[in-house]
């Protein structure tokens, strides 16, 4: 760019090369990148001049959150400053000056946007003024010497007139947090929002809101996301800390379970991250092994025929609580004490026994080695599970991400499939032992269920 390159005009050419809509993502708080030493901001190209001009280290009246930039949530700048807004407002109206076909605004990236004690319903209308501008800067219409030709030709313009650009947001799966976050779907759809992307932020997951998020915006298209990882584990005793790669038969679950739940579509987030690239976080060789991606799925994802059987349900850790306070995991559990899972299936047809794996965080201290004796019971909708021995893996992983964990960390067993109820299940798990070096309880960190 410093030397007169044009990145969105260049992605706008390859999407007509292939053929494809241009579509931009814009995170609307992003903190990600911001490179600190100890609590010291260095200045990057990583981040805006405008964060940094406008941050504790330049002001005192500064534009953020707060002044501890260890923080992710204290990185992110004060929405209810009005030149904050201005600014991303600036940004988004140069690239909609381009021939993109839709814009996505991120409310996940980061999702912290107005300080705690602020009202709700003056961020709310913040949020919703916004969404008015950027809709009337899409409705403007691109600038003739910054769009490329449509090879495709299937959105003719006619009489002069301007086919409708797309605007979509990206929101948290749990309705929970789009209070604090100024987000009222219905009010943003009434500001003329066209898509909502319903994400977790970063993980595929089996849980969120959807159903209520359906009600709330009957007519409206909803996406639901899935990503390139189920869980990050911890980091094992050798320094590594594996991405569990999505398979093919949890996308299919996911998007079963969406659609089930009156989801439109299924999109797709950090795609490219199965294989090794040059983000030297993704690439680590110890979140690995890289594959290629499976890009085989992108049909069978488009239709809720294509996606029954096998599944695959997953409930993990979430990569960022603040996102996801209501994620069901993890849960610490004294020796005696139960909780109760709840995970939504759409089973098809009458499969054979299915599979049940419980797993813990290491306990403290643990360095290598089998994890000491612990054990633990549950009931399916309270019906007692047989245990089973360790299963490494319960379906094909072509994979073989973090598959080799040690087994004594987890416990397993057969589910039947007449406990199974269509949509909401129970899980309850009690420790009936804990290990011995972990103060007489456990932490469970991972759960899956898995039906050929």
């Amino acid at each position: 760019m410093l030397g007169g390159g044009d990145m969105v005009r260049d992605f706008l050419s390859a999407c007509r090369s292939h053929r494809q809509r241009a579509f931009v993502s814009f995170r609307l708080n992003d903190v990600q990148f911001l490179d600190t030493t100890g609590n010291t901001v260095t200045t990057s190209s990583k981040m805006c001049k405008f964060w940094y001009e406008n941050s504790a280290y330049q002001r005192s009246d500064n534009f953020t959150l707060g002044n501890d930039y260890l923080k992710n949530p204290e990185r992110a700048q004060n929405w209810a400053i009005p030149e904050v807004r201005q600014y991303k407002l600036s940004l988004i109206k140069e690239l909609c000056r381009y021939g993109i076909d839709g814009l996505e605004l991120d409310f996940n990236r980061y999702a912290n946007y107005f300080p705690p004690a602020s009202n709700a319903q003056e961020n709310q209308k913040i949020m919703v003024d916004f969404i008015r501008g950027v809709r009337a800067a899409l409705d403007e219409g691109p600038d003739p010497d910054l769009t490329l030709p449509d090879p495709t030709n299937e959105w003719p313009v006619e009489h002069n007139e301007l086919r409708r650009r797309f605007l979509c947001v990206r929101v948290p799966s749990f309705l929970d947090v789009h209070q604090k976050l100024g987000i009222s779907l219905p009010a943003f759809v009434e500001a003329g929002v066209d898509m909502v992307n319903v994400s977790d932020g970063y993980y595929t997951t089996n849980e969120s809101d959807l159903p209520t998020i359906r009600s709330l915006i009957p007519e409206t298209a909803i996406y639901f996301e899935a990503t390139q990882t189920t869980n990050v584990t911890a980091t094992l005793p050798d320094g590594s800390r594996p991405f569990l790669r999505t398979t093919d038969q949890q996308f299919h679950t996911v998007a079963n379970t969406a659609y089930n739940q009156g989801a439109d579509g299924i999109s797709l987030f950090n795609f490219a991250y199965y294989r090794e690239t040059s983000n030297s976080i993704a690439s680590d060789p110890g979140v690995g092994p890289f594959n290629e991606q499976p890009f085989h799925i992108l049909d069978s994802l488009r239709k809720s025929d294509d996606v029954g059987s096998p599944q695959w349900y997953v409930l993990a850790v979430d990569h960022d609580s603040y996102i996801s306070p209501s994620m069901q995991m993890p849960q610490t559990l004294h020796v005696g004490e139960s909780f109760t899972f709840k995970l939504s299936m759409y089973l098809r047809g009458r499969q054979p026994k299915g599979t049940l794996r419980v797993r813990i965080e290491p306990p403290v201290g643990y360095t290598d080695g089998p994890v000491p004796d612990w054990a633990s019971s549950v009931e399916w909708n309270d019906m007692p599970l047989e245990p089973t021995p360790f299963i490494a893996a319960p379906l094909h992983d072509p994979y073989q991400a973090n598959l080799a964990v040690d087994p004594t960390r987890f416990c397993c067993f057969k589910i039947d499939h007449a406990t199974v109820k269509e949509g909401q299940n129970l899980i309850k798990v009690t420790l009936a032992q804990p290990t011995s070096q972990s103060a007489g309880k456990i932490t469970i960190d991972y759960l899956d269920v898995a039906w050929p």
